[in-house]
């Protein structure tokens, strides 16, 4: 048995489970609360109540700025909190306490951004088909980002063959993703379907037409009105609504839009696979802090949002390119696909103006004009984004106060002694309690785990030897006090003072 083992094995088999329970619902908290107050601020009342492409407008920046929050608070609580609350007492290392928080954080949030999105969208699809949606997108498309998460979690911090074969396990993922793995995964938990015989000979016979090989057509489960190709796995899927809001031209040509993905060159594919593997680094983020500390780790950081925003131009062209193929679709109206965007758009609450000039769309204004039809509506203005940017700021700086403010709370404001061993800081808040422990049997447990975490802590190994003195146990000490590690210049006399004292009684003490 380890001596962190021999010091859990001092307290009630309940205790491990204090520090997980506290993250929660920390998480889900924080998440409600102040996911909640952002959202207050952001949704403005005209996206009731005003003409569509302006209700659009307002309604999206309430829901973008509700999403940016949720991820700067889960990201703030998630990592103050595992900091916090991985200690030597938890049942969970500092990746699943994170991996923990972090969901407790989104389903916490998920409440404030469902009834903003009911007062923009003025239609509650209900809880059961929102997260079938929200099920359907994150496996069937974006699965291997949640692997890649829950592999981060679990992985190891040092290097070698477990290491590797995790970050392995992170690529080959994301490879099956973009091969179609999410769509048998969906398929198997029942959130896809084959489309209906009449949307597979529509797509059948545009693809022909375009000269371009379809080898899967999916129904998708969600809420949103949308269509979507794998490239890489020659596979198109459809949304229920949009099979349900459009007619045959307009779905024709929305088809179009699609094949002309799945006819992109070869470099573009290859290249939207190793953008899918952009966070593999995350999965060995422990060994990578611990290599470059976490000023290195933010440039990684960087480098990864770096070869995003790079990977968005060659998206834009991609979809622009993927627009010219819709507008030369068979189809009796050569408006049709100009009609189906607007379509989608209204249904969607998407504005016709993006805030964001480095969006992989097209304003829906300009992909109108594109495809021949003139709105009967004037060109929306661009909400600004400095409300949602200054709401995700203040949720960073929130969800980084609230875990410190409870620890502080636990620790200095309880009569439970042993709160403070919730501390991620395992190695210093076991010296602390072998410091305050009475019985010096107990006190060298501690003493010993803390040094078997951190063999360099010149503090816990004087404090060790002094407890091996009081114990009468002469040999121990002066063997211990021989191996004491030399202070660091930035400490005081006194302290440098009691380092030698200890090594001086050591020297002299008989049995």
């Amino acid at each position: 048995m380890s001596a962190v083992d021999a010091v859990r094995a001092l307290y009630p088999a309940w205790v491990p489970f204090v520090a997980p329970a506290l993250s929660a619902a920390m998480g889900w908290v924080c998440g409600r609360t102040l996911v909640g107050a952002a959202l207050w601020w952001l949704a403005d009342a005209r996206m009731e109540t005003t003409p569509w492409p302006e209700r659009a407008a307002y309604g999206y920046e309430a829901r973008a700025g509700g999403l940016w929050v949720t991820v700067t608070v889960s990201a703030a609580v998630s990592v103050v909190t595992a900091a916090y609350f991985s200690g030597p007492l938890s049942g969970l290392g500092f990746g699943q306490t994170l991996g923990l928080t972090l969901a407790a954080s989104v389903v916490g949030a998920s409440g404030p951004l469902r009834r903003v999105s009911v007062r923009a969208l003025g239609r509650d699809p209900g809880r059961r088909e929102r997260w079938r949606s929200a099920a359907s997108r994150w496996i069937a498309l974006m699965g291997h980002i949640v692997a890649m998460l829950v592999l981060a979690a679990f992985a190891p911090a040092e290097a070698g063959a477990p290491l590797l074969g995790f970050v392995a396990a992170g690529a080959l993922t994301a490879v099956a993703w973009n091969f179609g793995m999410g769509a048998r995964l969906g398929r198997l938990l029942g959130l896809l379907g084959p489309a209906p015989p009449a949307v597979q000979a529509l797509v059948h016979r545009e693809a022909e037409r375009a000269g371009v090989a379809v080898r899967g057509i999916w129904r998708m489960s969600s809420v949103v009105a949308n269509a979507f190709a794998l490239p890489m796995a020659k596979e198109l899927a459809f949304t229920d609504p949009i099979l349900d809001l459009l007619d045959e031209d307009e779905l024709t040509a929305v088809t179009a839009h699609e094949l002309g993905h799945l006819a992109e060159p070869a470099s573009v594919r290859y290249g939207r696979m190793f953008v899918s593997m952009a966070l593999l680094p995350l999965v060995a983020a422990r060994w990578l802090i611990a290599q470059v500390g976490p000023i290195g780790f933010l440039v990684v950081l960087l480098v990864i949002n770096a070869v995003l925003i790079l990977a968005r131009r060659t998206w834009r062209r991609m979809e622009e390119r993927a627009d010219h193929a819709a507008h030369g679709a068979d189809v009796h109206d050569g408006a049709a696909y100009g009609r189906a965007l607007e379509v989608i758009y209204r249904y969607n609450g998407m504005p016709a103006t993006m805030p964001d000039r480095r969006a992989t769309h097209p304003d829906l204004w300009d992909r109108l004009h594109a495809s021949g039809v003139t709105p009967d509506w004037p060109r929306p203005e661009t909400r600004p984004k400095w409300r949602s940017r200054l709401a995700g700021v203040l949720g960073l700086l929130g969800g980084m106060l609230v875990p410190g403010v409870l620890w502080h709370a636990l620790v200095y404001g309880t009569t439970w002694p042993q709160a403070h061993l919730l501390y991620g800081s395992e190695a210093w808040m076991l010296a602390v309690q072998g410091d305050n422990e009475p019985d010096p049997e107990r006190a060298l447990l501690y003493f010993d785990a803390a040094l078997e975490l951190d063999p360099e802590d010149w503090w816990t190994a004087a404090a060790r030897v002094e407890t091996l003195l009081d114990l009468g146990r002469c040999v121990d000490a002066r063997q211990s006090a021989e191996w004491l590690p030399d202070a660091p210049g930035w400490v005081d006399d006194a302290t440098r003072q009691f380092i030698e004292d200890v090594r001086a009684e050591a020297r002299a003490c008989r049995q």
